[in-house]
């Protein structure tokens, strides 16, 4: 992965994360980071939260150690939005009309950015930069699976990376492939978006309160920007 933030977004530099565990209730398993971005008055704060099925750190704790290590991420507090940021006319649709995808710890590693905002707090843009891996963590075999077809499927089966974020309104997404290819989708039942090296430069997202994308073919590098403008206080994760 690389550490350069993609061309046509503010620059940031990215840092290693540090991962603790927060909630292991036999259902799910949650790993969050802080994410280094202003520490000054009035700037809010954003976490990364990784949750996954609980027998992932047990059963595949290399793969996972491996992916929290890669991941790297900041943010930036501006005025206002970069120009053309907004991608509301892209097509794609409302996120938060078209329904949710559902969520499946067997199938899926989910991402969240969660955002604490101050009491008193200044209309400003957020911008968070993260940088990742999907599908180099293998999935929980299913109950029905043979005993002798476990570690097989365990090799060869990749969770997905299903993001969502807990604060509203639902920010811009642009998605940029740095290594390998994928898909994307945001919606239950939507045709998937094949995903690549650019051309194009990046893959946008409005309203992306949440989207799966999808690793093909081996591990898929990728960067995520996720922003918004709130000229409001917005909710709280």
């Amino acid at each position: 992965m690389t550490s350069q933030p993609p061309a046509d977004n503010p620059p940031v530099d990215p840092q290693p994360l540090k991962f603790g565990l927060i909630q292991d209730d036999g259902i799910e398993a949650t790993f969050e980071a802080p994410v280094p971005g202003p520490r000054a008055p009035g700037a809010p704060a954003i976490t990364v939260a990784v949750t996954v099925d609980p027998s992932v750190p047990r059963d595949s704790r290399a793969e996972l150690s491996g992916l929290l290590g890669r991941m790297r991420a900041a943010f930036e507090v501006l005025p206002e939005l970069p120009p053309d940021w907004d991608v509301s006319g892209d097509g794609d649709g409302d996120g938060d009309s078209d329904g949710e995808e559902p969520l499946d710890l067997k199938q899926d590693l989910r991402i969240e950015l969660r955002l604490v905002w101050p009491e008193r707090a200044v209309p400003v843009a957020v911008i968070v930069t993260v940088e990742t891996t999907a599908g180099i963590v293998p999935a929980p075999p299913k109950p029905e699976v043979p005993v002798d077809a476990q570690g097989l499927l365990q090799v060869t089966q990749k969770l997905d990376d299903h993001w969502h974020a807990t604060y509203s309104p639902p920010p811009t997404a642009r998605v940029h492939v740095t290594g390998g290819q994928g898909t994307m989708r945001r919606r239950p039942k939507s045709n998937p978006t094949d995903l690549h090296i650019p051309p194009p430069k990046s893959f946008p997202l409005s309203k992306a309160k949440q989207f799966i994308l999808h690793a093909v073919g081996g591990a898929m590098d990728y960067t995520l920007n996720s922003g918004f403008y709130s000229p409001q206080h917005p909710n709280n994760g």
